[in-house]
């Protein structure tokens, strides 16, 4: 805590550690290295000497803490401040108890003091008490009890009521303190069970924790005799009271934190018989004392074991008004009531053409569905008739587009005869359309005894034709001649080439081969 400065701020949360003789204050921020103390006060509490003939009561700490609060915040900064003050355990009872029945709300605390035998705790006018309901385990739950007294809880709210400040409580510094000690140190996952002792100045606490949760504690004096036989009687009245209220059948071991050694260690874990690990982390001053409530300040209010529930008036409508939930549920109403505006627009405009198509067949209301049926037959009819008349063409102009680009050099096109025969309308005998291609070629020779290669070439070209291979697939070399051209130096070959359909599609007028 040395590097915690006076310098205060609403960023972070208050604990504020009552003793007999001061009031220390710790604030806790976040920073880069996590939640760290960032300022450190202490007030003191000494009673002035009262002035001659003046018999007013000096102030209590509630009075003393409200005039700092005033001098360090501003009205609107203390609506928005987290505080937390804690008591020591010599002015708290804090215990633990096994509920045998499972309840869904937890039975009024002080009758609960009444029925652990404590005399005077059940007493509303002299005690002010909390509880809470805790998971010790599966299947079991127990009751954590703290109570005070009811002049000194009274005192506080009285005095820091005045101030608005929404988020502020009282708790024995117990139970923040087991969170502060398993940040500190952590011991291994296997101890669902633990118990830290935290030695410091005069006063030392033993703490019996369930999943890093204070469930017990019990303060003893350092200075009064030997140090370990304090601890380890207090350690042992804590493996009692598990043993006997709580079930616990193991406890996975022990933790001693501050100011201690290794010789210390290995007697308390001869003299309790558990595992005991040694940690050289700062003791639980009262400063350390003050971080732990701090850390538990941030905790919500459901979270908390506070000792001025019973003083608070009941919450109005504004306090307990869901602010957050009402903006999430608000952004997701804009957010729906967008996304159904878009599906409204697109559904009108396909109501608009429909529409408009629904006027421009105005004329088809006045027709019977069998006059629509024939219609449509009619009009299917035709469009049939189309259909086979378009299959059945040959589209020439894509022969003519393909068919030169596949000459070679030497080669050149003379004559396209193209013929599809249009097909009989009606009768019986229904025969094939005729239909054929032939081409008239060129081709200079290059040997005056054999015929040129183009031919050759050209016919291999034609059978990789998809157009071909569609209407005429079977391309055949019909005649070959050989004419001296123009110039009389050089000879011509005058090739022909028919393409025709399958043969089973070439057969006779009357359907015989």
């Amino acid at each position: 805590m040395s590097h915690a400065q006076n310098r205060f701020s609403t960023a972070g949360s208050l604990g504020v550690y009552l003793a007999k003789r001061q009031l220390t204050v710790v604030q806790v921020a976040w920073s880069l290295g996590g939640l760290k103390p960032v300022a450190l006060q202490c007030i003191p509490l000494d009673e002035p000497a009262p002035a001659p003939g003046d018999d007013s009561p000096a102030p209590g700490p509630g009075a003393v803490l409200a005039a700092w609060l005033r001098s360090q915040f501003k009205p609107a900064q203390l609506r928005r401040l987290r505080l937390c003050v804690g008591l020591s355990p010599q002015q708290t009872y804090f215990t633990t108890y096994m509920l045998e029945e499972p309840a869904q709300e937890l039975p009024p605390p002080h009758a609960l003091l009444a029925r652990s035998g404590v005399s005077g705790m059940g007493d509303a006018e002299r005690t002010a008490a909390a509880g809470r309901m805790v998971r010790l385990g599966e299947g079991q739950v127990g009751c954590c009890l703290a109570a005070c007294r009811r002049d000194l809880a009274d005192e506080i709210h009285q005095a820091l009521a005045p101030l608005e400040l929404r988020h502020f409580r009282l708790e024995p510094c117990a139970w923040s303190l087991g969170e502060l000690a398993h940040r500190r140190c952590r011991g291994p996952r296997s101890w669902r069970w633990a118990v830290r002792i935290l030695l410091g100045g005069e006063h030392g606490l033993a703490l019996l924790t369930c999943e890093g949760q204070s469930v017990l504690c019990r303060p003893f004096a350092i200075q009064q005799g030997p140090m370990v036989s304090a601890a380890t009687s207090a350690v042992r009245s804590l493996l009692a009271h598990a043993r006997t209220h709580l079930h616990v059948r193991e406890v996975g071991g022990l933790v001693l934190q501050g100011q201690a050694d290794e010789a210390l260690a290995r007697e308390v874990q001869e003299q309790t018989g558990l595992e005991t690990l040694l940690s050289s982390d700062e003791g639980p001053g009262e400063a350390v004392l003050a971080a732990g409530l701090a850390l538990s300040a941030r905790r919500g209010a459901g979270e908390g074991l506070d000792l001025l529930a019973h003083l608070r008036p009941p919450p109005t409508i504004r306090q307990i008004f869901p602010r957050r939930l009402a903006a999430c549920l608000l952004l997701a109403t804009a957010l729906m009531a967008g996304l159904l505006w878009d599906r409204w627009t697109s559904l009108q405009r396909d109501a608009e053409v429909v529409a408009r198509q629904n006027a421009s067949r105005a004329w088809a209301a006045s027709l019977t569905l069998a006059q629509i049926a024939d219609q449509r037959k009619a009009l299917t009819g035709e469009v049939s008739a189309v259909h086979r008349f378009l299959s059945t063409r040959v589209r020439w102009s894509d022969y003519l587009r393909d068919l030169p680009t596949r000459l070679p050099p030497n080669a050149c096109l003379s004559h396209v005869w193209g013929f599809c025969e249009l097909g009989e309308a009606g009768g019986k005998n229904k025969v094939k359309p005729a239909k054929s291609l032939t081409l008239r070629c060129l081709s200079r020779f290059g040997d005056r005894y054999s015929a040129p290669r183009e031919i050759d070439t050209f016919l291999d070209s034609l059978a990789q034709v998809e157009l071909l291979q569609r209407d005429f697939p079977l391309v055949k070399l019909a005649d070959v001649k050989w004419a001296r051209g123009a110039e009389g130096d050089s000879e011509m070959a005058h090739f022909t080439i028919i393409a025709l359909p399958r043969e089973k599609d070439s057969r006779g007028r009357k359907g015989g081969p």
